[in-house]
């Protein structure tokens, strides 16, 4: 019996050491860990560019097709925009008795078209300006102003700079359009305007689409083109296109009328060089009004001559638009 006994007592130990309880505590801690260094991995290899994105076979076929049209797209666009790109030759402009001007080495850059323009004197001593650049019509900011002793001889770099082209969504042209005015020892002047024409082909058309005329006054014809908004202010876009071939016109407004009611808009004084187009635009802050739903606007033109001295003023037709 007590042999039987002591059997019986080592067996129910035996048992009991089988059912001992999981210690839940350290597992836990266990998993904490592992979550904790699986997080820690995951944020180290985003934070150096490294991707835990996973494609099926036909899903990355799918990209590496997709960028490779792209490139080709990227490419083709590059080829299209070398072919557009104008070409003038470089050639001798004008030769006067005791000055001249040479246009050389026109190329793409960076931030526009560049060229540069060579003025040289003989006898005499003179001021070149350029006054104007026209880039098929269009009105840029392009100017230099130089002057020369005798027998003196500069070469000046001048940009169509391609921020302007944009604004006038211009991707390629086909005629420049400069104006020089050349002055003496006395101050006498004359201008001088000198046409290029691209001599590779350019199929295009920068003409402003959709224009509502309004009047059309002193060789210069005005036109209402659109309205623009962003989240400070409203835009209001005319069209000016001044056909004379000796004389500018300054705009401004006569009248202005937003929802029904005056608006004191003095600050507009544009110059529209004579044989430019050029659009304008009028700021409107939507802190006066929050939303254009009418206007009524009239212009007066002031007619200058080559200095700058104004000889007539026309006033223009009034325009309303709801909008």
């Amino acid at each position: 019996m007590k042999n039987r006994y002591n059997y019986q007592e080592y067996d129910e130990g035996f048992l009991q050491m089988e059912k001992r309880a999981t210690n839940k505590k350290g597992i836990i801690i266990i998993l904490i860990i592992m979550l904790a260094l699986i997080g820690g991995s995951v944020f180290y290899f985003s934070r150096n560019g490294i991707s835990f994105e996973f494609n099926l076979p036909w899903q990355t076929e799918e990209k590496i097709e997709n960028k490779k049209k792209k490139e080709e797209e990227k490419e083709e666009t590059k080829i299209k925009n070398k072919l557009d790109a104008p070409v003038f030759n470089d050639q001798q402009f004008y030769t006067a008795a005791d000055y001249m001007i040479e246009f050389s080495d026109f190329h793409k850059s960076n931030l526009g078209f560049d060229a540069d323009i060579t003025f040289s004197t003989t006898n005499n001593p003179r001021t070149v300006i350029l006054e104007k650049v026209l880039v098929d019509g269009y009105d840029t900011t392009t100017t230099f102003t130089k002057s020369l002793n005798p027998l003196e001889s500069i070469t000046q770099t001048i940009r169509i700079n391609q921020v302007e082209l944009d604004a006038l969504d211009i991707v390629t042209f086909g005629r420049i359009a400069l104006y020089f005015k050349v002055l003496d020892s006395e101050g006498k002047s004359e201008v001088k305007l000198f046409e290029m024409n691209a001599s590779n082909k350019i199929d295009v058309d920068n003409s402003r689409k959709g224009l509502i005329e309004i009047d059309n006054k002193n060789n210069t014809k005005i036109s209402y083109y659109k309205l623009l908004e962003d989240k400070d202010n409203s835009y209001l876009y005319f069209d000016f296109k001044n056909t004379s071939l000796g004389k500018s016109q300054i705009i401004a407004i006569k009248k202005l009328m937003i929802n029904g009611k005056i608006y004191d808009y003095k600050s507009l004084k544009e110059e529209i060089y004579h044989g430019a187009e050029k659009i304008v635009s009028l700021t409107i802050p939507k802190s006066d009004y929050k939303k254009i739903t009418s206007f009524a606007i009239s212009f007066v033109m002031f007619s200058t001559d080559e200095n700058g001295k104004m000889t007539e003023a026309y006033i223009t037709n009034e325009y309303s638009r709801s909008l």
